[in-house]
């Protein structure tokens, strides 16, 4: 897992340093938190309520983060973090931008 962090940590570090010219040339993979992976690498199988959480993580994506540099992107936009009223997997019914979505994993 740690390699996996200093990764994801270098992948923040160029990021930050890119211009607006480097972005323009990046293949940006979207990821829906909640429906990308599990912590874990467990697959139960289908998400069977679509309408709510599967258990997607944030961990689920560091997880894949080869599989997705495999597929030749290099940089991931993921789904909104903040905390979300009911059933909000997809992240666009903000309840509080103050604290991150919990179902995700810890901050």
């Amino acid at each position: 897992m740690f390699s996996k962090l200093l990764f994801g940590s270098a992948l923040v570090n160029a990021t930050m340093a890119a211009s607006t010219q480097d972005w323009k040339s990046r293949a940006v993979y979207q990821v829906l938190t909640d429906r990308f992976a599990k912590s874990n690498g467990e697959n139960d199988g289908a998400c069977t309520d679509l309408s709510n959480y599967c258990g997607g993580s944030w961990n689920g994506i560091a997880n894949h983060l080869d599989y997705i540099q495999g597929m030749g992107f290099d940089a991931i936009w993921i789904s909104p973090v903040v905390d979300n009223y009911g059933n909000g997997y997809h992240g666009y019914w903000a309840a509080n931008w103050e604290k991150t979505n919990d179902h995700f994993g810890s901050d």
